[in-house]
């Protein structure tokens, strides 16, 4: 399985959960499926950050479309806050920040690399980025087990969607309180990710960047337009 079809399976992914979000609130499995988009995202996003040749070029796409992104995703869905085309370039100033070094003292290193990695969690967290420190840590651990085998990169991932999960444990008694546990279905994303093959594919780049902005002002389109 390469890149692009990985791509195609991951934005079929978001759409489902984006026709959730929007026009079907109520039926939490269409959301189930959706969580499956994001893992798929940033492990390409990575992909990307290891194999390209001009990582200032690679930013500067993912920040230019995340500024013609903004409105498509506050019409959508009614919300201010920011993309996640902003969490996926957080996320690669962070895996930028994990591969620079700083310091010949190796000490000195890991403490500056860690404490701005915690900057930019806290930043996305404060600014509200669409999946805020979870996405930003997510593709840190996709970075740091890229290698390491997928029980590895299983075991991580578990321990992240704990983490998430902990400060929402109160809401468990209410009803339907389980759906905190939802986003632990990203998890499922590791099967298809386990049949990369670590080819591209076709070339589509800037269609998959597309598609983002297109889908959701078309979703919105609807909601105003004909859903009303």
């Amino acid at each position: 399985m390469n890149s692009f079809i990985l791509k195609v399976l991951a934005c079929i992914f978001m759409l489902i959960d984006h026709v959730g979000a929007i026009y079907f609130p109520k039926l939490w499995g269409l959301r189930v499926i959706g969580r499956l988009a994001f893992p798929i995202f940033s492990f390409l996003l990575v992909e990307g950050y290891v194999k390209t040749s001009n990582l200032t070029k690679y930013g500067t796409r993912l920040f230019l479309f995340a500024l013609v992104s903004q409105y498509p995703f506050m019409w959508a869905f009614n919300i201010k806050s920011f993309n996640i085309f902003f969490t996926l370039f957080a996320g690669l100033m962070a895996l930028y920040v994990l591969d620079y070094k700083f310091y010949e003292d190796e000490s000195k290193n890991r403490a500056i690399k860690i404490l701005t990695i915690i900057a930019i969690c806290i930043f996305v967290k404060q600014v509200h980025t669409d999946y805020d420190f979870y996405g930003v840590l997510m593709i840190i651990i996709f970075r740091v087990f890229k290698d390491k085998g997928l029980l590895k990169l299983f075991g991580a991932l578990v321990l992240l969607n704990f983490i998430y999960v902990m400060p929402m444990l109160k809401y468990l008694a209410y009803p339907n309180g389980f759906r905190i546990f939802m986003q632990s279905s990203s998890l499922m994303a590791l099967v298809f990710i386990a049949f990369y093959n670590g080819e591209r594919g076709k070339k589509l780049k800037y269609a998959f960047y597309a598609f983002y902005p297109l889908h959701l002002t078309i979703l919105y389109l609807i909601k105003e337009f004909v859903v009303k």
